[in-house]
C-alpha cells in the first residue's frame, strides 16, 4: 500500500512540474512579445525672448520604429511658458520643463525666457500723404515687426482725425474728400503687448488738383548772343506752360513764373528766361488759390559759356630760361581782346593762364587740345606745348641739356659704360643752317652711349625718348660725328616733319642723323 502511495505521489509531483513549466514559457513569451516606446524631442533646451513664440516637434518610436501618434504636451510652469500641441508661448522670465510624453514614455525640454528688451514695433508704407481732391486714394499698409520679422497674428486698426478731409476703411485705404490737412492714425494689438512702438500717426495733405504742364524749346542757353564763327548763340529761351485745376483751364494771366537762382538766370512774367552766368537753374510755374501757392515741377536750364572748335594751331615755350609763356589773343581771335582763362581738355577745372601769361609750373609738355575764352567767347584750340622751340644753332646743340640728360653708369657684360638718357617735346621754330665754317674743329656730335670701340651700346629708353617735330623745315650745313644730331633713339621716340639738305658726316656714328624705322613718324 505504501509503494502504492508513493507512486501516486511521484506521479503528482511530475504533473505539477509539467504545468510549472508551461506556465513559465507563457509568461516568457508575453514578456518578450511587450511593445517599447520612446519620445525624442526637437530640442533639449531652448531659450525665447518675452515676446518670441517657439515650437517643439516630437516624434515617437515602437520598439525602434517611427509611429505616427499624438503626444501629450504639458508645461511644468505655465506661468512662465505655455504649450500647446508643441507652440511655446511665453508668459514672463524664468524656466520651465516642456514635456512631451506618450504611452508612459516621455522627453523634456528645459526652456528658458528671457526679456533682453526688444519689443515689436509697427513699420507703415508711407510716411505720409498728399492726395487731391476727387476721390483720389493710397492704401497705407501697415505691418508689426519684431526680430526683424513680421508677426502675422498682429490686428491693425486705422482712424482718420478729420473724417471730413479724408476717411479711410479697415484695410488702411485712404481717400480725400475736401481741401486740408488731418491725421492717419494706426495702432496695433499684439499678444497683449503695450508699447508705444505699436501706434504711429502720419500726416494727410488734401490738395486742389492743380496740375502743371511746363516745357521749353531748348535747355540750354548761352552767356553771349550772337554769331561766332557762322554759329549762332543765344542768351535767352521762353518758357511755356498749360496749367489746369480741376480739370478746368487756368488762364495764362494767372501763372506766374520762378527762378532758383537768378544770379544764373532770370525769368520775367512771361515766362522769358535770360543767362547771367554759367551754371544750372531751375525754373518753376506758379498758380495760387484762396487756399495754398502750387508750384510745378522744376524745368531746368543750363548756361554755358560758348566755345567754338577751331582749326588752329600755337605753339609755346616752356624753356626753363624764359619767365613765362603768353599767347596772343588778336591773332587766335581776330580782335583786338584779352585773354582770361585757358583750360586743358584733359581737365577744364583748372585755369593754366594768370596775369597775361601761362603759369608754367601747371604746364605739361605736349600737343593737347585747350580752350581759350576771352571775355565772350572761347575757343578750341590745337596748343603744341614744347620743352623749347629751336630757332637757332646753339639751341638744336642744347637739346640734351634742354630735355634733362643724365648721366647713369650701368655694367653691361662686364664692362662699365655711360648712357645718356633725355627727353622733351622740341619743335623747329624755323630752318637753321650752321653758320660755321665746315671743318674738323666745328663739327658737332650729341652725347652718345657707352661703346665698346665705336660700337654703340643701346639699353632701353637709354636714349632720346620724346618728340622732335621739324614743322616742314630743313636743318642744313651741320657736319656731325659720332653721337649724330639726336644722340641714341630710344624705342618710342618720334622725329617727325623735317628735312635734312648739305649734312656732312665724321666718324662712323654719325649717321644716328637717319631715323630707324621703329621711331619714324
Amino acid at each position: 500500500m505504501k509503494k502504492a502511495g508513493f507512486y501516486v505521489l511521484g506521479i503528482l509531483l511530475t504533473v505539477c512540474m509539467l504545468f510549472s513549466a508551461v506556465a513559465c514559457d507563457r509568461r516568457e513569451e508575453e514578456e518578450t512579445g511587450k511593445n517599447t516606446y520612446a519620445v525624442t524631442l526637437s530640442a533639449t533646451e531652448l531659450t525665447l525672448d518675452r515676446y518670441q513664440t517657439g515650437e517643439l516637434t516630437a516624434s515617437v518610436t515602437e520598439n525602434g520604429e517611427p509611429k505616427d501618434v499624438a503626444v501629450t504636451w504639458a508645461s511644468d510652469n505655465t506661468g512662465v511658458v505655455t504649450v500647446d500641441g508643441g507652440k511655446l508661448t511665453p508668459v514672463a522670465e524664468g524656466t520651465a520643463s516642456v514635456t512631451a510624453s506618450y504611452e508612459g514614455a516621455s522627453a523634456a525640454c528645459e526652456v528658458t525666457v528671457s526679456d533682453t528688451g526688444m519689443r515689436p514695433v509697427l513699420e507703415l508704407s508711407e510716411s505720409s500723404l498728399e492726395l487731391v481732391i476727387g476721390g483720389d486714394s493710397i492704401t497705407v499698409d501697415a505691418e508689426v515687426v519684431y526680430l526683424r520679422e513680421t508677426m502675422t497674428d498682429a490686428e491693425i486698426t486705422y482712424t482718420v482725425k478729420d473724417t471730413n478731409i479724408a476717411e479711410v476703411d479697415a484695410d488702411g485705404k485712404v481717400t480725400a474728400k475736401a481741401y486740408g490737412e488731418t491725421t492717419l492714425t494706426v495702432a496695433a494689438s499684439w499678444r497683449n503687448v503695450e508699447s508705444e512702438f505699436l501706434t504711429k500717426s502720419i500726416p494727410v495733405y488734401v490738395r486742389e488738383d492743380v496740375v502743371f504742364d511746363v516745357t521749353a524749346p531748348v535747355a540750354e542757353i548761352y552767356t553771349y548772343a550772337g554769331t561766332i564763327d557762322q554759329q549762332e548763340f543765344s542768351n535767352t529761351v521762353t518758357m511755356s506752360c498749360t496749367a489746369t485745376s480741376g480739370g478746368n483751364e487756368i488762364a495764362q494771366e494767372d501763372i506766374s513764373w520762378k527762378s532758383s537762382d537768378t544770379e544764373i538766370a532770370t525769368v520775367d512774367a512771361n515766362g522769358l528766361v535770360t543767362a547771367k552766368a554759367v551754371g544750372e537753374v531751375e525754373i518753376t510755374a506758379c498758380y495760387i488759390t484762396p487756399n495754398q501757392e502750387y508750384v510745378s515741377a522744376p524745368f531746368k536750364i543750363t548756361v554755358l559759356f560758348p566755345v567754338v572748335d577751331k582749326t588752329q594751331e600755337v605753339s609755346i615755350d616752356i624753356d626753363s630760361s624764359l619767365a613765362s609763356a603768353s599767347l596772343d589773343a588778336s591773332a587766335i581771335f581776330g580782335k583786338d581782346t584779352t585773354i582770361e582763362k585757358v583750360t586743358d581738355s584733359a581737365d577744364e577745372t583748372v585755369n593754366l593762364y594768370e596775369n597775361g601769361g601761362f603759369v608754367m609750373d601747371k604746364l605739361t609738355v605736349g600737343e593737347r587740345v585747350m580752350t581759350v575764352q576771352n571775355p565772350d567767347y572761347g575757343y578750341k584750340i590745337t596748343v603744341v606745348v614744347a620743352t623749347k622751340i629751336l630757332r637757332t644753332e646753339e639751341d638744336l646743340k642744347n637739346m640734351q641739356t634742354l630735355g634733362g640728360m643724365q648721366e647713369i653708369k650701368q655694367t653691361v657684360a662686364g664692362i662699365e659704360l655711360t648712357f645718356y638718357p633725355y627727353s622733351g617735346y622740341f619743335i623747329l621754330g624755323n630752318d637753321i643752317r650752321a653758320t660755321v665754317s665746315v671743318d674738323k674743329e666745328h663739327t658737332y656730335g650729341a652725347k652718345t652711349n657707352g661703346h665698346n670701340g665705336y660700337r654703340s651700346t643701346n639699353v632701353d629708353n637709354m636714349g632720346f625718348t620724346g618728340t622732335f617735330d621739324g614743322r616742314g623745315h630743313t636743318i642744313s650745313g651741320f657736319m656731325l660725328k659720332n653721337g649724330g644730331l639726336f644722340g641714341d633713339l630710344s624705342n618710342g621716340a618720334v622725329i617727325k616733319n623735317v628735312a635734312f639738305t648739305d649734312i656732312q658726316l665724321n666718324g662712323s656714328q654719325a649717321t644716328r642723323l637717319r631715323i630707324p624705322s621703329e621711331n619714324q613718324s
